[in-house]
């Protein structure tokens, strides 16, 4: 005796199924686009002017659309009509100029600068192992060779050039505040690149001179946003003071992806 087949149903689902996932990608990409248009640009007139192009071989790019942090959409030094066929950036292999460097001058609002009560030396000022945090604002790189970044009050001087934030905190080492020559902190900076807090940023670690003028190297951690996986090294030097007793830095990212 012959067993009853019935009609098996699961060739009615495959198109359902199809229609299904085909809906999950479009809405996917729906969504990517509106995070794309929600990303905010940042309050700078052009980190174009802050930022360029270096040779490597490294060949993991952290280049990205670094174009949405254009307030003014002025042209980028991205391989612009970059196709995989031709690889040519005026006249240049685009493979060897994947990366960016970013480049700031910081001016520290001194009003922001806050130390613990304990250790202090005997004229109250941060002794070795003190802890503190402090804040500043990025400017275009060199802005501070003839301008005054931070008015007395820690307002910025000149609003309309900041490029984003600085958060700063660590521990005094050496001769603590007092130190001439060599380390005098050992911190953890904030380079705050979007219009919330946290949304695009950099890390970085390292001493810091008391010395003017003389370079030292920093670690590059991490970051969020496009910069979350990033790793490299950064340049820093002390400048000078501001009018409101912060410190003036000059600093150059290398972030590598």
């Amino acid at each position: 005796m012959k067993a009853i087949v019935k009609n098996k149903p699961q060739g009615k689902f495959i198109p359902m199924i199809l229609v299904f996932i085909v809906g999950l990608v479009a809405l996917g990409q729906a969504s990517a686009k509106d995070i794309k248009k929600q990303l905010p640009r940042v309050n700078s007139e052009s980190l174009y002017k802050n930022s360029f192009v270096v040779p490597t071989e490294n060949s993991s790019p952290i280049f990205g659309d670094l174009s949405l942090l254009d307030k003014n959409g002025l042209p980028t030094h991205r391989c612009e009509g970059y196709s995989k066929s031709s690889l040519e950036f005026n006249g240049k292999n685009c493979k060897t100029y994947r990366h960016r460097n970013l480049r700031f001058d910081i001016a520290e609002n001194g009003s922001r600068f806050t130390f613990d009560a304990e250790p202090v030396d005997e004229n109250g000022l941060p002794a070795y192992g003190g802890e503190f945090i402090t804040e500043g604002y990025l400017y275009p790189f060199g802005f501070l060779e003839d301008h005054e970044g931070v008015n007395e009050d820690g307002s910025p001087s000149y609003p309309e050039q900041v490029l984003g934030r600085w958060v700063c905190r660590g521990w005094h080492v050496g001769d603590g505040a007092t130190t001439v020559t060599g380390p005098w902190v050992v911190t953890t900076q904030i380079f705050d690149l979007g219009e919330t807090f946290g949304q695009r940023t950099i890390i970085t670690e390292g001493y810091e001179l008391a010395d003017f003028n003389k370079p030292i190297s920093r670690a590059i951690t991490g970051g969020t946003g496009r910069f979350s996986r990033a790793r490299g090294s950064s340049s820093q030097k002390l400048l000078g003071f501001n009018q409101s007793y912060g410190v003036n830095v000059r600093v150059v990212l290398h972030p590598r992806n």
